[in-house]
């Protein structure tokens, strides 16, 4: 442990914000929700005229 050369120079990146953000217990879990659910509409719009 002591040859790996990790610092925390205290800057916050954007993917940091990202992962604090989807990481949230609750805000995560909306994000989550709301993505399957746009998933869900969007593959059975698009198959809607080929069942049709």
């Amino acid at each position: 442990m002591r040859g790996l050369d990790v610092h925390d120079n205290g800057h916050v990146t954007l993917f940091d914000r990202i992962d604090g953000v989807l990481l949230h217990p609750v805000v995560g879990v909306i994000v989550f929700l709301a993505v399957l659910f746009t998933v869900f509409q969007a593959t059975t719009t698009l198959a809607s005229p080929m069942q049709d």
